[in-house]
């Protein structure tokens, strides 16, 4: 995640928050939950909940009505609880000599359970590809920092903050960042140092020039409404994390499938789901192990 490749910062994720609903409901002190380190999901579930309004009347939840949360990318969110819980690497470690290996921690079961539980409730809008900010009222909304570009318009303020954690006990938030590429140089490359020099050169350059204007200025200046905005922003960005399950195997761990099968389908266990997927994800990392190996054999 070098200073150059700008979509580690801009895709970096945060929670938006409708400061309007936020102000009617008296919704006061959540920069100090994240200051204190006690925005977590739970306190996310408790002011989602309190924050449904059943506009139309009709007793069901739909899109004319307010809601607490909305996972505006949709498929995406799921994997913003699994890295803010400190998961991101999780399923994939590496061993002794530096080759994946496949594991699952209890933690893992119990953040999807709870995410799958969640979105399941009345209070959050989970359609098929999220919903936009300004399309329905409600209180959260999941996106990343880009978004803001869009929200210039914004007939309502709106105020951001971290990825919650999974609860206090957690030593930091963990923000998921995500297509953030990789910088690669092809095995026939024989001006290693060349090849070396300019990439650092365009971390420099970026690093001096590039970043200050996005982040200082336009993120934390231009496109927020309150101040404390700002103080989240740095906040999501120093704690910006990459899966290394989602980067490595996006078909079986990244946004859709998971998502698709599990938080939308009928199965509603975690542990029968993933133990469905355990050998074609044991076989993907031994089949990345051995690519791996097969570099290692041409270098040397």
């Amino acid at each position: 995640m070098t200073s150059f490749n700008l979509c580690s910062y801009s895709n970096t994720n945060a929670i938006f928050m409708n400061a309007d609903i936020a102000d009617e409901m008296r919704l006061d002190g959540i920069y100090d939950l994240v200051r204190d380190g006690k925005w977590t999901y739970d306190k996310l579930k408790e002011y989602a909940q309190a924050a449904y309004r059943d506009l139309n009347g009709n007793t069901a939840p739909d899109l004319g009505d307010q809601f607490g949360f909305c996972p505006g990318s949709g498929k995406n969110a799921w994997v913003n609880a699994v890295v803010g819980a400190g998961l991101s690497d999780d399923i994939m470690h590496k061993d002794s000599n530096d080759y994946f290996v496949y594991e699952l921690s209890d933690k893992m079961y119990d953040v999807l359970e709870m995410y799958y539980n969640m979105v399941h409730e009345q209070y959050v809008y989970n359609g098929e590809g999220g919903v936009k900010f300004e399309e329905t009222p409600h209180l959260f909304h999941d996106g990343k920092l880009s978004d803001m570009l869009g929200y210039r318009e914004l007939e309502f303020d709106f105020s951001v903050l971290p990825i919650p954690k999974y609860d206090e006990s957690q030593d930091s938030y963990y923000c998921r960042t995500y297509d953030t590429f990789f910088t690669m140089a092809p095995t026939t490359c024989t001006k290693t140092e060349l090849c070396g020099a300019a990439l650092e050169a365009l971390s420099y350059k970026a690093h001096t020039d590039l970043l200050p204007a996005y982040i200082n200025d336009t993120l934390q200046v231009k496109l927020v409404r309150d101040e404390e905005s700002a103080e989240m922003i740095r906040i999501a960005l120093d704690t910006r994390t990459i899966s290394l399950a989602e980067a490595y195997m996006f078909s079986l761990w990244g946004n859709y499938n998971l998502y698709s099968n599990y938080i939308c389908g009928t199965n509603s266990s975690p542990a029968s789901y993933i133990d469905s997927v355990k050998t074609q994800t044991e076989t993907q990392i031994a089949e990345m192990n051995e690519t791996f190996k097969e570099l290692i054999d041409r270098q040397r």
